[in-house]
């Protein structure tokens, strides 16, 4: 091959590689985005007193962005002479934002949001409660309700005389969903307490409650929370428990008859082989066969040796008067 021709081929070959040659270098994409980004949201609220609704000027607002494609993300910013904030956040649907608003004298009411509720949500309204006085909720030991019973929640201002005054804006009350408690048994009735309610030194109210743990597997756990000028007002664990293996509601007692008949299950007046069967499968810890509530005696969830001899002796001589 001649010389001049070897040189013809090689500046071909240098034309098709080189950047000049569009058709052989693919031209570099935007970079893709991760699903779920949203953009930047200016985010803006107001920030008032929560009792009588003025302005709280000089808030310091600190925010913090879990971000799920990226590093975190933190700030901080105060309130104006009308109480109002704004802060810049990039948003991905699934981010997780926490925003923080504390003032001199204030409860810190915090917010947590994923990036989607953020996204969407309108100029956030943060009301803030002025601490003062201090909460006491009663029963404050471990009561238990048996099988089906009735009971009440005192919630006092347990101020000394001459003392603040305890204001509450909301009381919300549970089933405990923790430490074994998985039932839904208890009930109440707030329709005798009007909100806010302003308790002077030394002032209480109280609302009543209901327990029934027919046909429940798991016991029932009375919980409290509330919103107050107390700084303790995130949560109250009320000990009030119900009992598990009740099969039906525990029989009312007629006059002139005991309330409970030692293994008397089925509330017939006498107990049975059968029934005696039930309380010894439930000490030994079976729950599921024929769990007899007047067996537990002392409503403690546990059949002991002490109820299963009331339970014989029940059986032999009849149900006591």
């Amino acid at each position: 091959m001649s010389r001049q021709r070897l040189i013809g081929l090689s500046l071909v070959v240098s034309i098709l590689l080189s950047p000049a040659a569009g058709a052989m270098t693919p031209t570099p994409g935007p970079t893709p985005q991760p699903t779920g980004d949203l953009g930047t949201k200016e985010v803006t609220g107001r920030v008032v007193d929560g009792l009588d609704g003025t302005a709280i000027a000089g808030a310091e607002v600190v925010y913090r962005n879990v971000q799920r494609f990226g590093p975190v993300e933190t700030g901080s910013t105060v309130t104006d002479a009308a109480g109002e904030f704004s802060f810049s956040l990039t948003l991905h649907d699934t981010d997780s934002i926490s925003i923080e608003v504390s003032a001199a004298g204030y409860d810190t009411p915090p917010i947590y949001d994923s990036g989607y509720q953020l996204w969407i949500a309108p100029p956030l309204a943060i009301d803030m409660l002025p601490l003062r006085g201090t909460v006491e909720v009663a029963p404050n030991s471990g009561v238990s309700l048996g099988c089906e019973g009735d009971g009440e929640v005192t919630i006092r201002n347990s101020q000394p005389d001459g003392g603040e005054d305890l204001t509450i804006v909301a009381i919300l009350p549970g089933n405990s969903y923790s430490q074994g408690d998985y039932g839904t048994g208890f009930s109440w009735d707030l329709s005798q307490i009007e909100l806010p309610v302003t308790l002077a030194p030394g002032e209480e109210v109280a609302f009543p409650v209901h327990y029934s743990a027919a046909g429940q597997r798991y016991p029932s756990r009375l919980t409290i929370r509330m919103r107050s000028t107390a700084g303790e007002s995130a949560g109250f664990a009320v000990p009030y428990r119900g009992a598990i293996g009740c099969g039906t509601p525990t029989p009312t007692a007629t006059p002139g008859e005991t309330s409970i008949c030692p293994g008397d299950c089925d509330g017939g007046g006498t107990v049975t082989i059968e029934e005696l069967v039930s309380s010894v499968a439930w000490a030994l810890g079976n729950h599921d066969v024929g769990a007899c509530a007047n067996a537990d005696l002392d409503a403690s969830g546990t059949v002991l040796v002490n109820e299963i001899v009331a339970a014989v002796v029940a059986a032999a001589e009849g149900c006591p008067r």
